[in-house]
């Protein structure tokens, strides 16, 4: 509370009052000194404090064991209670974490928290210099009330706070307690923790949905409909900020209170090239896969679940298959043979979630989405007639598909909101009596409703309402009035993506800013939270916002900025490193680090490869290309023909320099004159330059690297691409031997280096000097005098692993063939 000097004048106010009663103590002070039991408390009263302050939540006053705290005094926040509840949440990990200190022979303090919001006259308290701003009234008294009813490890709220935060925790059933001073009994709700609903179940503070009531009734008679099994395939297209999820999370939530099973996903832009993304989104929320889980535990999970619904093995290894789970007998089946097993499977699955419910399956961005998760959704669309079943797609105008014939099809094109709509809108979104140009946002927002919405709040936080030019300066001007921890905040998460996981943001910031500022940024409608359970998932209110902060940004401090999100999944989810190969080359490529971006692309066509699509690898192959294209690019190489004459004039001179200083260092050897020997030092001097100038000339000049293609070996340079077909390989050993100065190691090498039926590519094993060096040969059908290649690369066992798995599965998929084309 406010110094006695500077205390504010009395007011009455909604408030949450927060009670924790520490237990305990006296138990404890038998066993220790008094000074001791001083140091354990503060230490207690610290960590109790620190919750209150990371909430914006103010101490009351200390009495005995007990602290009181209140939120919305002196300064007010439109969700107050929820800040209490959060705090009261920390303090009770804070007191188990202070316990794990404590010896296995003390007993240490507990806690137990009471929470009440009502009316409250905030004012001075004492006289003189003794006066203290405190707040009192019934709701103060029933939180302390509360704080009793309450055991060690709980906390008790009463009914006001209960009614603010219900869709934002989750409690146990409801318990009526008769309360000292109550005639009645007492409603007691006992909060156990965040809401495990997803944000599509849970209610937030937002305007209600204006001119869209046409459009909701079609999706509710659709979806009524479909108990009969009349299904329906719902179409949902609009421009950006034109309220596309905010009508999908209307009938979510409909849906939910009327008995369907809702699956959701959203395409994201980084996972455009994963293969089967938006399916897989969807697999991983329904089985509660958590994000970065290992792949042996993910998989352990997968088959519990699929064994307790009674799946078949087909549909399992086509499952295993979308989450990129490997498994032999998909690996090898052909791309048709791939995608024929992944639709039968998903067909299944949903037939029998239909079997227990209707189903109501919305895939929202499909302007983002995978070309794979796009064909399954075309297969999907050919099953869904028939059955108890609406499939909600939404995208933007730009979007092409081919479902207008289907008989199922639906369409809802979402038209701007009429100004008579805009102006009810604006007015739902005035807060507090904060007044704005109404008329004037309206005109400039053209009908769209996230426009209008940005433009009210940038009017009403301008205080004199002026209006910025543009959605981008309007949703800037926002950014730049927020403080600058929670803009540093904002732009790590702008770079993440447009949903980021809390586990992830909060190793890239510094986690004390976090516990306040993302609060902050949500109570400002920049983020909110959109998954509690398994992971807690944040995502920005709208892509336009992700954008506008993400190009705000340096494009230096950018690049920094990618390099460490990709430093931090690789420490983060280093157990299941392949699920987000590809997103890592995506932030190394987007940092210039294109060594690293060049790797993770190739590892994730290694492993589209091996689970789901041999057309997914090209793309990765591809994508690892250009990004080695991009690394010779941004090195200082040879880049044309006058460097290398300028290599060769400094071979040149390097050699006169080298000969002259041998020239000096030699004896004369006819007294004292020079007349013949100086040629010997030059001639020395000149070999000398001449191999050191090759070598430098060697290792500039050509750096290799290898990919391993569904049905060919490429060996990609800067300027030139070998590509050795499958079909010509007849055998592939390793060359392998001990790096020494012996006859046969010279003779071994010289056959690898200068052997010209085996050209040899790369010099990845130069670099061992003393130790084993291993070089992959290839064995080709001979084609006139060349049989085959030496591959020198710095980790040749990798590279192996991967070549003899694709050409095993490439020579069984043309047996297959063979044998089907002979029957």
């Amino acid at each position: 509370m406010p110094e006695t000097n500077q205390l504010p004048s009395s007011q009455r106010k909604n408030a949450t009052i927060l009670f924790a009663d520490l237990s305990g103590f006296t138990a404890m002070s038998a066993n220790l000194d008094p000074e001791e039991v001083r140091d354990v408390v503060n230490r207690y009263f610290e960590a109790l404090a620190a919750a209150v302050r990371r909430y914006e939540g103010s101490i009351d006053k200390y009495i005995g064991d007990c602290v009181m705290a209140v939120f919305g005094v002196p300064a007010t926040h439109e969700n107050d209670a929820e800040r209490a509840c959060r705090a009261a949440l920390d303090m009770l990990s804070a007191v188990r974490d202070l316990a794990s200190t404590f010896g296995s022979g003390s007993q240490p303090p507990d806690i137990h928290i009471g929470v009440n919001t009502g009316l409250v006259v905030a004012a001075p308290m004492g006289s003189g210099d003794s006066a203290q701003f405190t707040v009192m009234g019934d709701a103060v008294n029933l939180a302390s009330r509360l704080c009793h009813e309450a055991e060690n490890g709980q906390i008790a709220l009463g009914e006001s706070t209960w009614t603010l935060v219900e869709h934002d925790f989750d409690f146990a059933p409801k318990e009526l307690r008769s309360i000292k001073g109550k005639g009645e009994k007492v409603p007691v709700f006992f909060l156990r923790g965040r809401s495990q609903k997803t944000v599509r179940e849970r209610k937030r503070s937002q305007p209600a949905l204006v001119g869209r009531s046409q459009e909701i009734s079609l999706a509710q008679n659709l979806l009524a409909q479909a108990r009969n099994k009349q299904a329906a395939l719902l179409y949902v297209t609009g421009d950006p900020g034109i309220g596309k999820s905010r009508f999908s999370s209307e009938i979510s939530q409909w849906a939910s209170a009327n008995g369907y099973q809702v699956l959701d996903a959203s395409a994201q832009p980084l996972s455009a090239i994963e293969p089967y993304s938006l399916w897989r989104q969807l697999l991983e929320r329904h089985l509660g896969i958590v994000p970065g889980m290992a792949p042996a535990e993910a998989s352990t999970l997968f088959d519990r679940i699929m064994q307790s619904k009674g799946v078949t093995p087909e549909q399992t290894i086509s499952l295993r298959a979308t989450l990129g789970l490997p498994t032999s007998e998909f690996e090898l089946l052909d791309d048709e043979g791939r995608s024929a097993t992944i639709s039968r499977g998903w067909t299944a699955f949903l037939r029998r979630l239909e079997a227990e419910k209707p189903v109501l399956l919305i895939l929202d961005d499909l302007q983002w989405a995978d070309a794979l998760s796009l064909r399954l959704l075309d297969q999907v669309i050919d099953f869904v007639p028939g059955h108890a079943m609406v499939l909600c797609c939404l995208a933007r105008p730009e979007f092409q598909h081919t479902w207008t014939s289907r008989s199922c099809f639906h369409g809802i094109a979402l038209r701007p909101l009429s100004a008579e709509e805009c102006m009810a809108l604006a007015k739902a979104l005035m807060k507090d009596g904060a007044a704005f140009n109404q008329a004037e946002a309206v005109a400039r927002a053209d009908g769209n409703p996230f426009y209008l919405t940005e433009l009210s709040q940038a009017a009403i936080q301008n205080g004199a309402g002026k209006l910025p030019a543009t959605i981008e300066a309007m949703i800037l001007e926002r950014i730049d009035r927020l403080e600058r921890q929670s803009r540093q905040v904002l732009e790590l998460a702008s770079v993440i993506g447009r949903e980021f996981p809390d586990r992830l943001l909060r190793a890239l910031a510094n986690p004390k800013h976090l516990d306040s500022q993302l609060p902050r940024l949500s109570e400002l409608e920049f983020i909110y939270e959109k998954e509690v359970a398994p992971e807690l998932l944040y995502l920005f209110k709208h892509y336009l916002t992700q954008e506008a902060t993400y190009n705000s940004i340096l494009i230096q401090r950018r690049k920094e900025m990618h390099g460490q999100v990709a430093a931090a999944i690789e420490q983060i989810y280093k157990d299941s490193l392949d699920r987000y190969y590809s997103v890592l080359a995506q932030h190394y490529e987007k940092a210039a680090d294109f060594r690293r971006a060049f790797e993770c692309f190739r590892l994730a066509g290694d492993q589209a490869q091996g689970t789901t699509s041999d057309s997914a690898a090209v793309q990765f192959y591809e994508r690892s290309e250009s990004a080695l294209q991009m690394m010779h690019e941004d090195r200082p190489t040879l880049r044309n023909k006058w460097k290398a004459f300028l290599i060769i004039g400094g071979i040149g001179a390097l050699s006169l320099a080298l000969g002259y200083a041998l020239e000096r260092l030699l004896p004369p050897a006819h007294g004292g004159h020079r007349s013949s020997d100086w040629s010997w030092g030059y001639l020395l001097g000149g070999m000398m330059g001449f191999v050191v100038g090759l070598g430098l000339l060697a290792f500039w000049s050509k750096r290799w690297s290898f990919l391993v293609y569904p049905d060919r070996i490429r060996i990609r340079s800067k300027r030139r691409a070998v590509d050795i077909p499958f079909e010509g390989i007849t055998g592939v050993r390793v060359i392998s031997y001990q790096h020494r100065p012996t006859p046969r190691v010279l003779w071994t090498e010289l056959k690898i280096y200068y052997d010209p039926r085996y050209p040899k590519f790369g010099m990845g094993q130069m670099q061992v000097l003393r130790g084993v060096r291993e070089i992959i040969r290839i064995e080709c059908a001979h084609h006139k005098w060349r049989k085959g290649y030496y591959l020198d690369m710095e980790e040749p066992r990798p590279f192996l692993q991967t070549l003899e798995r694709a050409l095993n599965r490439y020579r069984s998929i043309r047996s297959s063939k063979v044998a089907s084309a002979l029957r």
